[in-house]
Protein backbone atom coordinates (compact mmCIF):
# COMPACT_ATOMS: atom_id res chain seq x y z
CA UNK A 1 0.00 0.00 0.00
CA UNK A 2 1.20 2.94 -0.87
CA UNK A 3 -0.77 6.51 -0.02
CA UNK A 4 -1.15 9.67 -2.83
CA UNK A 5 -2.70 11.93 -1.10
CA UNK A 6 -5.66 11.04 0.61
CA UNK A 7 -6.26 8.38 -1.75
CA UNK A 8 -4.86 5.02 -0.70
CA UNK A 9 -3.93 2.06 -3.50
CA UNK A 10 -3.36 -1.25 -3.05
CA UNK A 11 -1.16 -2.61 -4.91
CA UNK A 12 0.22 -6.41 -4.47
CA UNK A 13 -0.28 -9.38 -5.96
CA UNK A 14 -3.72 -10.14 -7.65
CA UNK A 15 -4.52 -6.26 -7.52
CA UNK A 16 -4.61 -4.52 -10.26
CA UNK A 17 -3.89 -0.96 -10.80
CA UNK A 18 -5.83 1.52 -9.46
CA UNK A 19 -7.04 -0.44 -7.08
CA UNK A 20 -7.52 1.20 -3.81
CA UNK A 21 -9.99 3.36 -1.89
CA UNK A 22 -9.70 7.21 -0.31
CA UNK A 23 -9.08 7.57 3.37
CA UNK A 24 -8.52 10.95 5.74
CA UNK A 25 -5.33 12.55 5.26
CA UNK A 26 -3.13 11.11 8.25
CA UNK A 27 -2.95 12.55 11.47
CA UNK A 28 0.59 14.08 12.66
CA UNK A 29 1.18 14.88 16.45
CA UNK A 30 3.78 16.76 18.00
CA UNK A 31 6.79 14.81 18.99
CA UNK A 32 8.14 15.25 22.58
CA UNK A 33 10.44 17.52 22.70
CA UNK A 34 8.70 19.84 20.47
CA UNK A 35 8.53 17.98 17.04
CA UNK A 36 5.53 16.49 14.80
CA UNK A 37 5.62 12.34 14.58
CA UNK A 38 4.05 10.39 12.35
CA UNK A 39 0.94 8.03 13.80
CA UNK A 40 2.18 4.54 13.01
CA UNK A 41 -0.15 2.81 10.55
CA UNK A 42 -3.44 0.93 11.64
CA UNK A 43 -2.53 2.36 15.80
CA UNK A 44 -5.17 4.79 16.09
CA UNK A 45 -7.17 4.68 12.59
CA UNK A 46 -9.96 1.75 12.18
CA UNK A 47 -9.96 2.23 7.95
CA UNK A 48 -6.12 1.14 7.57
CA UNK A 49 -6.30 -1.30 9.73
CA UNK A 50 -9.17 -3.07 8.38
CA UNK A 51 -7.64 -2.74 5.06
CA UNK A 52 -4.22 -4.20 6.27
CA UNK A 53 -5.81 -7.26 7.38
CA UNK A 54 -7.78 -7.12 4.44
CA UNK A 55 -4.99 -7.30 2.10
CA UNK A 56 -3.21 -10.05 3.92
CA UNK A 57 -6.44 -12.74 3.58
CA UNK A 58 -7.47 -11.70 -0.04
CA UNK A 59 -3.89 -12.10 -1.47
CA UNK A 60 -3.82 -16.20 -0.85
CA UNK A 61 -7.32 -16.54 -1.98
CA UNK A 62 -6.24 -14.96 -5.65
CA UNK A 63 -3.39 -16.49 -6.07
CA UNK A 64 -5.49 -19.41 -5.76
CA UNK A 65 -8.05 -19.22 -8.00
CA UNK A 66 -5.40 -17.82 -10.88
CA UNK A 67 -3.55 -21.19 -10.10
CA UNK A 68 -7.15 -22.77 -10.99
CA UNK A 69 -7.35 -20.77 -13.81
CA UNK A 70 -4.43 -21.64 -15.33
CA UNK A 71 -5.07 -24.98 -14.76
CA UNK A 72 -8.25 -24.97 -16.54
CA UNK A 73 -6.57 -22.89 -19.15
CA UNK A 74 -3.79 -25.86 -19.90
CA UNK A 75 -6.73 -27.85 -19.60
CA UNK A 76 -9.13 -26.29 -22.35
CA UNK A 77 -5.73 -25.94 -24.56
CA UNK A 78 -5.44 -30.18 -23.89
CA UNK A 79 -9.45 -30.35 -25.43
CA UNK A 80 -8.33 -28.46 -28.05
CA UNK A 81 -5.68 -30.09 -29.36
CA UNK A 82 -7.62 -33.54 -29.05
CA UNK A 83 -10.79 -31.95 -30.92
CA UNK A 84 -8.06 -31.29 -33.47
CA UNK A 85 -6.75 -35.11 -33.72
CA UNK A 86 -10.19 -36.04 -33.75
CA UNK A 87 -11.41 -33.79 -35.95
CA UNK A 88 -8.20 -35.07 -38.37
CA UNK A 89 -9.46 -38.66 -37.87
CA UNK A 90 -13.17 -38.23 -38.74
CA UNK A 91 -12.04 -36.56 -41.92
CA UNK A 92 -9.35 -39.13 -43.06
CA UNK A 93 -12.46 -42.08 -41.65
CA UNK A 94 -15.21 -39.90 -44.12
CA UNK A 95 -12.54 -39.85 -46.79
CA UNK A 96 -11.88 -43.60 -46.87
CA UNK A 97 -15.69 -44.24 -46.61
CA UNK A 98 -16.17 -41.91 -49.64
CA UNK A 99 -13.64 -44.40 -51.66
CA UNK A 100 -15.22 -47.55 -50.31
CA UNK A 101 -18.39 -46.35 -52.20
CA UNK A 102 -16.94 -45.24 -54.92
CA UNK A 103 -15.30 -48.72 -55.34
CA UNK A 104 -18.45 -50.19 -54.23
CA UNK A 105 -20.12 -48.64 -56.63
CA UNK A 106 -17.65 -49.54 -59.04
CA UNK A 107 -18.15 -53.33 -58.74
CA UNK A 108 -21.85 -52.96 -58.05
CA UNK A 109 -21.95 -51.61 -61.67
CA UNK A 110 -19.21 -54.05 -63.16
CA UNK A 111 -21.71 -56.78 -61.68
CA UNK A 112 -24.67 -55.66 -63.09
CA UNK A 113 -22.72 -55.25 -66.50
CA UNK A 114 -21.29 -58.73 -66.52
CA UNK A 115 -25.37 -60.06 -65.65
CA UNK A 116 -26.70 -57.77 -68.43
CA UNK A 117 -24.59 -60.02 -70.90
CA UNK A 118 -25.18 -62.99 -69.54
CA UNK A 119 -28.52 -62.61 -68.96
CA UNK A 120 -28.80 -61.34 -72.61
CA UNK A 121 -26.29 -64.44 -74.06
CA UNK A 122 -29.06 -66.61 -71.94
CA UNK A 123 -32.16 -65.41 -74.29
CA UNK A 124 -29.93 -66.22 -77.35
CA UNK A 125 -28.86 -68.90 -76.24
CA UNK A 126 -33.13 -70.25 -75.72
CA UNK A 127 -33.86 -68.58 -78.97
CA UNK A 128 -31.12 -70.55 -80.80
CA UNK A 129 -31.94 -73.98 -78.75
CA UNK A 130 -36.55 -72.92 -79.88
CA UNK A 131 -35.11 -72.96 -83.07
CA UNK A 132 -33.36 -75.70 -83.21
CA UNK A 133 -36.16 -77.78 -81.34
CA UNK A 134 -38.48 -76.80 -83.71
CA UNK A 135 -36.25 -77.90 -86.23
CA UNK A 136 -36.25 -81.56 -85.07
CA UNK A 137 -39.48 -81.58 -84.61
CA UNK A 138 -40.82 -80.83 -88.09
CA UNK A 139 -37.75 -83.48 -89.31
CA UNK A 140 -39.43 -85.63 -87.16
CA UNK A 141 -43.11 -85.24 -88.50
CA UNK A 142 -41.32 -85.37 -92.10
CA UNK A 143 -39.95 -89.01 -91.03
CA UNK A 144 -42.90 -89.77 -89.54
CA UNK A 145 -45.33 -88.93 -92.76
CA UNK A 146 -42.10 -90.62 -94.46
CA UNK A 147 -42.74 -93.55 -92.47
CA UNK A 148 -46.16 -93.76 -92.76
CA UNK A 149 -46.33 -93.26 -96.76
CA UNK A 150 -43.99 -96.21 -96.68
CA UNK A 151 -45.92 -97.97 -94.53
CA UNK A 152 -49.22 -97.76 -96.68
CA UNK A 153 -47.14 -98.35 -99.79
CA UNK A 154 -46.04 -101.49 -98.53
CA UNK A 155 -47.54 -105.55 -99.15
CA UNK A 156 -50.57 -105.94 -96.96
CA UNK A 157 -48.53 -109.67 -96.81
CA UNK A 158 -45.98 -108.33 -94.59
CA UNK A 159 -48.87 -106.27 -92.50
CA UNK A 160 -50.20 -109.35 -91.91
CA UNK A 161 -47.32 -111.16 -91.07
CA UNK A 162 -45.94 -108.28 -88.92
CA UNK A 163 -49.63 -108.19 -86.74
CA UNK A 164 -49.20 -111.82 -86.87
CA UNK A 165 -45.82 -111.72 -85.02
CA UNK A 166 -47.14 -109.44 -82.66
CA UNK A 167 -49.73 -111.65 -81.32
CA UNK A 168 -47.43 -114.42 -81.53
CA UNK A 169 -45.14 -113.13 -78.84
CA UNK A 170 -48.01 -111.66 -76.96
CA UNK A 171 -49.40 -114.99 -76.38
CA UNK A 172 -45.85 -116.53 -75.61
CA UNK A 173 -45.81 -113.62 -72.54
CA UNK A 174 -48.54 -114.59 -71.49
CA UNK A 175 -47.69 -118.09 -71.59
CA UNK A 176 -44.15 -117.78 -69.86
CA UNK A 177 -46.03 -115.60 -67.32
CA UNK A 178 -48.72 -118.13 -66.51
CA UNK A 179 -45.76 -120.71 -66.02
CA UNK A 180 -43.77 -118.90 -63.63
CA UNK A 181 -47.40 -118.23 -61.63
CA UNK A 182 -47.46 -121.08 -61.60
CA UNK A 183 -44.10 -122.56 -60.22
CA UNK A 184 -44.42 -119.58 -57.69
CA UNK A 185 -47.50 -120.84 -56.20
CA UNK A 186 -46.12 -124.49 -56.15
CA UNK A 187 -43.00 -123.51 -54.32
CA UNK A 188 -45.26 -121.22 -52.06
CA UNK A 189 -46.53 -123.93 -49.30
CA UNK A 190 -42.74 -125.20 -49.38
CA UNK A 191 -41.66 -121.83 -48.46
CA UNK A 192 -44.09 -121.51 -45.88
CA UNK A 193 -43.25 -125.04 -43.79
CA UNK A 194 -39.18 -123.69 -44.12
CA UNK A 195 -40.05 -120.86 -43.15
CA UNK A 196 -41.19 -122.53 -39.74
CA UNK A 197 -38.48 -124.55 -39.61
CA UNK A 198 -36.23 -122.05 -39.03
CA UNK A 199 -34.87 -121.91 -42.75
CA UNK A 200 -35.28 -118.55 -44.34
CA UNK A 201 -32.07 -118.25 -46.04
CA UNK A 202 -32.69 -120.91 -47.74
CA UNK A 203 -36.19 -119.51 -48.95
CA UNK A 204 -34.45 -116.26 -49.64
CA UNK A 205 -31.79 -117.72 -52.03
CA UNK A 206 -34.88 -119.68 -53.92
CA UNK A 207 -36.77 -116.57 -53.86
CA UNK A 208 -34.35 -114.42 -55.28
CA UNK A 209 -33.51 -116.60 -58.00
CA UNK A 210 -36.74 -117.09 -59.07
CA UNK A 211 -37.12 -113.22 -58.88
CA UNK A 212 -33.53 -113.13 -61.26
CA UNK A 213 -35.62 -115.33 -63.43
CA UNK A 214 -38.54 -112.68 -63.76
CA UNK A 215 -36.60 -110.22 -64.84
CA UNK A 216 -34.67 -112.10 -66.66
CA UNK A 217 -37.84 -113.11 -68.95
CA UNK A 218 -39.22 -109.55 -68.79
CA UNK A 219 -36.09 -108.33 -70.30
CA UNK A 220 -36.00 -111.33 -73.42
CA UNK A 221 -39.80 -110.31 -73.79
CA UNK A 222 -38.98 -106.78 -74.67
CA UNK A 223 -36.02 -107.74 -76.58
CA UNK A 224 -38.40 -110.03 -78.61
CA UNK A 225 -40.61 -106.97 -78.96
CA UNK A 226 -37.92 -104.45 -80.15
CA UNK A 227 -36.94 -107.69 -82.69
CA UNK A 228 -40.48 -107.70 -84.22
CA UNK A 229 -40.63 -104.03 -84.16
CA UNK A 230 -37.07 -103.55 -85.84
CA UNK A 231 -37.99 -106.61 -88.29
CA UNK A 232 -41.22 -104.70 -89.56
CA UNK A 233 -39.63 -101.74 -90.21
CA UNK A 234 -36.44 -103.37 -92.13
CA UNK A 235 -39.00 -104.97 -94.12
CA UNK A 236 -40.85 -102.39 -95.04
CA UNK A 237 -37.68 -99.94 -95.93
CA UNK A 238 -36.92 -103.08 -98.01
CA UNK A 239 -39.34 -101.43 -100.86
CA UNK A 240 -37.41 -98.32 -100.94
CA UNK A 241 -33.74 -100.42 -102.03
CA UNK A 242 -34.47 -99.43 -106.07
CA UNK A 243 -34.45 -96.17 -105.51
CA UNK A 244 -30.82 -96.33 -104.43
CA UNK A 245 -31.10 -93.52 -101.48
CA UNK A 246 -27.82 -93.74 -99.66
CA UNK A 247 -29.43 -92.30 -96.69
CA UNK A 248 -32.12 -94.82 -96.76
CA UNK A 249 -29.13 -97.52 -97.42
CA UNK A 250 -27.45 -96.38 -93.93
CA UNK A 251 -30.39 -96.73 -92.19
CA UNK A 252 -30.96 -100.34 -93.13
CA UNK A 253 -27.46 -101.39 -92.18
CA UNK A 254 -27.87 -99.48 -89.24
CA UNK A 255 -30.82 -101.62 -88.16
CA UNK A 256 -29.46 -104.36 -89.52
CA UNK A 257 -26.51 -104.58 -86.61
CA UNK A 258 -28.89 -103.47 -84.56
CA UNK A 259 -31.11 -106.13 -85.21
CA UNK A 260 -27.73 -108.24 -84.88
CA UNK A 261 -26.95 -106.94 -81.68
CA UNK A 262 -30.59 -107.88 -80.32
CA UNK A 263 -30.22 -111.06 -81.23
CA UNK A 264 -27.01 -111.29 -79.74
CA UNK A 265 -28.61 -109.99 -76.34
CA UNK A 266 -31.51 -112.67 -76.94
CA UNK A 267 -29.12 -115.51 -76.98
CA UNK A 268 -27.15 -114.20 -73.78
CA UNK A 269 -30.45 -114.40 -72.17
CA UNK A 270 -31.98 -117.33 -73.09
CA UNK A 271 -28.50 -119.15 -72.15
CA UNK A 272 -29.05 -116.77 -68.52
CA UNK A 273 -32.50 -117.83 -68.24
CA UNK A 274 -31.80 -121.56 -69.11
CA UNK A 275 -29.10 -121.22 -65.93
CA UNK A 276 -31.15 -119.88 -63.74
CA UNK A 277 -33.97 -122.35 -64.38
CA UNK A 278 -31.52 -125.17 -63.91
CA UNK A 279 -30.83 -123.43 -60.91
CA UNK A 280 -34.11 -122.90 -59.85
CA UNK A 281 -34.88 -126.88 -60.52
CA UNK A 282 -32.03 -128.06 -58.47
CA UNK A 283 -32.90 -125.85 -55.41
CA UNK A 284 -36.11 -126.68 -55.60
CA UNK A 285 -34.70 -130.38 -55.03
CA UNK A 286 -32.50 -129.49 -52.25
CA UNK A 287 -35.22 -127.67 -50.65
CA UNK A 288 -37.32 -131.05 -51.43
CA UNK A 289 -35.05 -133.08 -49.99
CA UNK A 290 -34.17 -131.20 -46.95
CA UNK A 291 -38.18 -130.25 -46.14
CA UNK A 292 -38.37 -134.90 -46.08
CA UNK A 293 -35.24 -134.90 -43.92
CA UNK A 294 -36.52 -131.96 -41.86
CA UNK A 295 -39.79 -133.89 -41.05
CA UNK A 296 -38.00 -136.91 -40.52
CA UNK A 297 -35.58 -135.47 -37.68
CA UNK A 298 -38.36 -134.04 -36.33
CA UNK A 299 -40.51 -137.36 -36.20
CA UNK A 300 -37.61 -138.83 -34.57
CA UNK A 301 -36.84 -136.40 -31.72
CA UNK A 302 -40.46 -135.77 -31.24
CA UNK A 303 -40.57 -139.85 -30.20
CA UNK A 304 -43.11 -140.83 -33.26
CA UNK A 305 -40.66 -143.00 -34.84
CA UNK A 306 -40.09 -145.04 -31.24
CA UNK A 307 -36.58 -143.37 -31.24
CA UNK A 308 -34.94 -139.85 -29.84
CA UNK A 309 -32.36 -139.27 -32.52
CA UNK A 310 -29.45 -136.47 -31.30
CA UNK A 311 -28.90 -135.45 -35.17
CA UNK A 312 -28.07 -131.93 -35.58
CA UNK A 313 -29.62 -130.15 -38.78
CA UNK A 314 -28.95 -126.90 -40.56
CA UNK A 315 -29.01 -125.69 -43.76
CA UNK A 316 -26.01 -123.88 -45.53
CA UNK A 317 -26.62 -121.93 -48.58
CA UNK A 318 -23.46 -122.54 -51.95
CA UNK A 319 -20.86 -120.30 -51.64
CA UNK A 320 -21.30 -118.78 -47.86
CA UNK A 321 -18.03 -118.85 -45.82
CA UNK A 322 -18.24 -122.21 -42.89
CA UNK A 323 -17.91 -119.76 -39.92
CA UNK A 324 -17.17 -122.18 -37.52
CA UNK A 325 -14.27 -123.88 -39.44
CA UNK A 326 -13.31 -120.71 -40.42
CA UNK A 327 -13.28 -119.49 -36.83
CA UNK A 328 -11.51 -122.82 -35.76
CA UNK A 329 -8.78 -121.64 -38.39
CA UNK A 330 -8.02 -118.40 -37.01
CA UNK A 331 -8.07 -119.46 -33.87
CA UNK A 332 -4.30 -119.45 -33.03
CA UNK A 333 -3.13 -116.72 -35.50
CA UNK A 334 -5.42 -113.96 -33.38
CA UNK A 335 -5.00 -112.87 -29.67
CA UNK A 336 -7.04 -114.26 -27.21
CA UNK A 337 -8.05 -111.03 -26.02
CA UNK A 338 -8.86 -109.59 -29.14
CA UNK A 339 -10.39 -112.72 -30.66
CA UNK A 340 -14.00 -111.83 -31.16
CA UNK A 341 -13.89 -108.58 -32.22
CA UNK A 342 -10.74 -109.49 -34.56
CA UNK A 343 -12.70 -112.33 -36.20
CA UNK A 344 -15.74 -110.64 -37.05
CA UNK A 345 -14.03 -108.11 -38.64
CA UNK A 346 -12.32 -110.52 -40.80
CA UNK A 347 -15.21 -112.80 -41.39
CA UNK A 348 -17.42 -109.80 -42.28
CA UNK A 349 -14.82 -108.49 -44.32
CA UNK A 350 -14.22 -111.98 -46.37
CA UNK A 351 -17.93 -112.95 -46.72
CA UNK A 352 -18.74 -109.14 -48.46
CA UNK A 353 -14.94 -109.86 -50.92
CA UNK A 354 -17.30 -113.30 -51.55
CA UNK A 355 -20.02 -111.79 -52.64
CA UNK A 356 -17.94 -109.12 -55.21
CA UNK A 357 -18.89 -109.78 -59.07
CA UNK A 358 -15.32 -109.15 -60.42
CA UNK A 359 -13.83 -112.60 -58.74
CA UNK A 360 -16.72 -114.04 -61.20
CA UNK A 361 -17.43 -111.51 -63.79
CA UNK A 362 -14.67 -109.87 -66.04
CA UNK A 363 -14.62 -106.60 -67.52
CA UNK A 364 -16.46 -107.30 -70.08
CA UNK A 365 -19.70 -108.57 -68.85
CA UNK A 366 -18.64 -112.69 -69.50
CA UNK A 367 -18.55 -115.35 -66.95
CA UNK A 368 -14.57 -116.36 -66.28
CA UNK A 369 -13.84 -119.67 -66.81
CA UNK A 370 -12.37 -120.08 -63.40
CA UNK A 371 -11.21 -118.31 -60.25
CA UNK A 372 -7.97 -117.19 -59.45
CA UNK A 373 -6.54 -118.69 -56.75
CA UNK A 374 -3.24 -117.13 -57.21
CA UNK A 375 -4.84 -113.82 -56.38
CA UNK A 376 -3.00 -111.62 -54.53
CA UNK A 377 -5.62 -111.26 -51.55
CA UNK A 378 -5.74 -114.76 -51.54
CA UNK A 379 -2.00 -115.03 -51.01
CA UNK A 380 -2.05 -112.57 -48.46
CA UNK A 381 -4.80 -114.86 -46.50
CA UNK A 382 -3.00 -117.83 -46.89
CA UNK A 383 0.23 -115.76 -45.55
CA UNK A 384 -1.80 -114.08 -42.57
CA UNK A 385 -3.80 -117.14 -41.20
CA UNK A 386 -3.04 -120.08 -42.84
CA UNK A 387 -3.87 -122.70 -45.51
CA UNK A 388 -6.86 -123.88 -43.59
CA UNK A 389 -8.67 -120.32 -43.92
CA UNK A 390 -7.61 -119.87 -47.51
CA UNK A 391 -8.55 -123.63 -48.61
CA UNK A 392 -12.25 -122.36 -47.17
CA UNK A 393 -12.92 -118.71 -48.52
CA UNK A 394 -11.33 -120.66 -52.01
CA UNK A 395 -14.27 -123.31 -51.31
CA UNK A 396 -16.86 -120.74 -50.97
CA UNK A 397 -15.77 -118.98 -54.32
CA UNK A 398 -16.04 -121.98 -56.44
CA UNK A 399 -18.93 -122.47 -55.39
CA UNK A 400 -20.32 -118.92 -55.91
CA UNK A 401 -18.47 -119.84 -59.45
CA UNK A 402 -20.50 -122.83 -60.16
Amino acid sequence: MRRQGRRVQLVGRGWGEGSGGWSPAPEWRPATGGGRARVSEGASHPLRGYLFKSCKKVNPLIANYVCQIEEKNKHIRKLERKKDQKAMELRRVMEEKDRLVQEHNHRITQMQQVACKKVSRTIEDNHRLDEELKTWQRDIDNRRKELEDLASKSNIVDKAKLEEDLEKNAKENESLNSAIQKQMEANKELFCLLQKQELQEGTNDALRVLKCLQKQLNAKHELELEKVRLKGELEVRKHMVAEEDTKLQQDLDKMHEDLEEINEEIAYANDFNQTFIVREEMASEELEDAKKEMIRALEQRSGKSGTRSNMNFGVKRMGELDQKAFRAACRNRIAEDDFDVEFTLIFSKWEDEIRQTKWYIDADGKKKEKIQEDDERLQALKAEFGEEAHGLVVKALLEMHE
